[in-house]
């Protein structure tokens, strides 16, 4: 074989190689939900609507996404789902009578549109960036999702003077 050729072919088998393989964001993986909330008896209150749809469900899907959000949403053993999150689903899947699924997305958006396109029943830690989707139906809060403004240690200077000359960051999950 010339060598010109086995030059070519190894440029092109390198540059094939080469190419990084991204994560289909719309694609799932299922993890066990770890409920550690117990309670003898709740009591849900549901239309006649709601009756009907939970007599043709077979399971709960909640949908969650990377990354963690502790103390809400984690995966640190790679096959459970524990936090809030999941305490308060499984107080609702067992008020419900109902098994458990949970579908984790690679992102925020892959989860929402997964919601969106009836693929999961409930996603978590939903707050007032999601109220904005007419798409969405919020439950009553959880947790409280309570902004806050934070300092370096040992900042001297207050707040209530503005917010002029401060470098300001913020945090979506």
């Amino acid at each position: 074989m010339p060598t010109r050729l086995i030059k070519y072919l190894s440029l092109f088998a390198g540059l094939v190689l080469c190419v990084p393989v991204f994560a289909d964001p719309a694609r799932s993986e299922t993890l066990s939900l770890l409920s550690r909330s117990s309670a003898s008896h709740i009591e849900v209150p549901l239309s006649n609507t709601q009756r009907y749809w939970l007599q043709k469900k077979r399971e709960l899907l909640i949908g969650t996404s990377a990354a963690d959000y502790p103390p809400f949403d984690m995966t640190d053993s790679g096959r459970d789902y524990e936090g809030y999150t999941a305490d308060y689903a499984g107080l609702l899947a067992k008020a419900l009578n109902l098994p458990t699924k949970v579908k984790r997305f690679a992102s925020r958006e892959a989860a929402i549109k997964a919601l969106e396109d009836g693929q999961i029943d409930l996603l978590g830690t939903s707050n007032g960036f999601e109220a904005a989707n007419p798409d969405l139906e919020l439950s009553i809060p959880y947790a409280i999702d309570q902004p806050v403004l934070v300092t370096r240690e040992g900042e001297t200077r207050s707040l209530s003077q503005g917010l002029a000359d401060l470098r300001l960051s913020m945090v979506y999950h």
